[in-house]
């Protein structure tokens, strides 16, 4: 059914949305620089850090639970506690500065390890797919799981 004065309405609801929009969102920028509010970069790393220190305690204490099932293989919980307790230790609220380097030394080195073995597959996978030995979607699969490991070492 035709509205009386339908065309204004319609061109004034979308001037004021247009507006609107347009206003708060190229004003926003200048009002957050004018009044200088910033992120708090210290304050969201104790927050991370914390997060990652009791999601580290929850997995410790249930990797001890999964222990008790036939499936949980002793070198397997072994080897997880060992990864998960370095990260218990670098998220530590108690740790000690000098503590802080002798971890970071040893995840620079963890890093650096596991990307020079991660491209020694990479170049054996490639040497393999040359020489016929794997076909190429073996060899693809193979690499995107490299690339994968790659990028959580990246994290």
């Amino acid at each position: 059914a035709d509205v009386p004065g339908r065309d204004l309405i319609v061109f004034v609801v979308f001037t004021v949305i247009l507006g609107t929009l347009l206003l708060q969102g190229l004003s926003l920028p200048l009002a957050v620089r004018a009044l200088g509010v910033r992120r708090d970069e210290e304050g969201a790393a104790a927050e991370e850090d914390a997060a990652r220190h009791a999601a580290t305690e929850a997995a410790l204490a249930r990797l001890e639970e999964l222990r008790e099932h036939a499936w949980a293989r002793e070198g397997s919980v072994n080897q997880m506690r060992l990864a998960l307790s370095y990260g218990h230790r670098r998220f530590s609220e108690h740790h000690h500065a000098h503590e802080d380097a002798d971890v970071d030394d040893v995840r620079d080195g963890w890093k650096r390890m596991s990307t020079e073995v991660i491209a020694a597959q990479r170049e054996a996978l490639v040497r393999l797919g040359r020489d016929g030995t794997i076909s190429d979607e073996v060899r693809r699969r193979l690499e995107q799981e490299l690339d994968l490991e790659e990028l959580r070492l990246l994290a």
